[in-house]
């Protein structure tokens, strides 16, 4: 007989934006491949939980568990996910142009730049870092907040 489990998706997968990023479908794969494990899929509802089915005869709860918080874990360290806000993005034409070029970095697996300055990139650790992507940013003219805060009292007259 088959059994369900259901598990907190923001615990497995911290970083993870939504239930929609594609490190979800990551964890899915992996957890589906598992013998014993049947189906996984993204419950509906308020909170993004993951449901798995599982046969108890040939893997029992706590390995279920335990399986998928390592896989979690596993893509957790690999896959990055970061948001900032960034001053020189100030069009949709601009906006898209950021996100084209950060789509090229090696690396970049998704890019979203909105016309607000909003800046949203999932990216590959073994293959790119997120100062790499916000050197990428500041050589297309967006500085992330943070940085442009910096930058903005290292202009400050000092009172030596």
């Amino acid at each position: 007989m088959i059994e369900k489990l259901r598990l907190d998706i923001p615990i497995l997968l911290p970083n993870v934006p939504d239930a929609v990023d594609s490190c979800v479908s990551r964890l899915v794969s992996e957890l589906q491949e598992r013998a014993g494990i049947e189906y996984v899929h993204v419950a509906g509802g308020e909170s993004a939980q993951l449901c798995l089915h599982y046969d108890p005869t040939v893997i029992g709860l706590p390995r279920i568990r335990e399986l998928a918080q390592s896989v979690g874990a596993q893509i957790t360290e690999r896959f990055g996910h970061a948001i900032w806000q960034v001053e020189g993005i100030t069009h949709e034409r601009r906006a898209r142009t950021v996100a084209e070029k950060l789509r090229k970095l090696s690396g970049v697996l998704e890019a979203e730049a909105s016309a607000s300055g909003l800046v949203r990139v999932e990216f590959d650790r073994e293959a790119v870092t997120e100062q790499e992507i916000r050197n990428a940013l500041v050589q297309m003219g967006a500085i992330a907040a943070r940085d442009a805060a910096a930058l903005r009292l290292d202009r400050l007259p000092s009172h030596a």
